[in-house]
């Protein structure tokens, strides 16, 4: 049995030298590179079923502050982890109440230098490797 973890602990830190996030598809592609120990390995990660997603560009107000992009700058996935319990994102509104209807969770998060993304999702493919959730209400995953 693979633990999809450790799987997923193999690709912190890859470059990320492509990737398509097709919203109306529910889904999130990338194209990784790790250089390791002087060799280079690459991966294909797919993430399907997503039914919520929540992007923060930094933490606090530091969120606010954007800079420019440098010639030479890359996109790194920091870490990528599957929580053990969902996380509850929650929109709470004094004057709209209408938006609190679209609260979700997330059983996925990714870093992105210092950014971090919060997905909702049910399967992950790494390669080879496919992990699909198999019940909506825990995080056991299938192969």
């Amino acid at each position: 049995m693979v633990n999809i973890q450790g799987k997923l602990n193999e690709i912190f830190e890859s470059e990320i030298v492509s990737y398509t996030f097709d919203i109306l598809g529910n889904k999130l592609e990338m194209d990784l590179s790790l250089l390791d120990g002087g060799e280079k390995q690459n991966f294909h990660l797919e993430i399907l079923g997503i039914s919520a997603y929540y992007y923060v560009n930094n933490n606090g107000e530091i969120r606010k502050v954007f800079s420019e992009k440098e010639e030479d700058d890359y996109l790194e996935l920091t870490s990528i982890t599957l929580l053990q319990e969902f996380v509850d994102i929650n929109i709470v509104s004094k004057n709209s109440k209408w938006l609190e209807q679209y609260s979700s969770k997330g059983n996925l998060v990714i870093e992105l230098w210092d950014k971090l993304l919060i997905l909702e999702m049910t399967t992950i493919i790494l390669d080879d490797y496919k992990f699909e959730l198999v019940e909506s209400d825990t995080l056991n995953f299938g192969f």
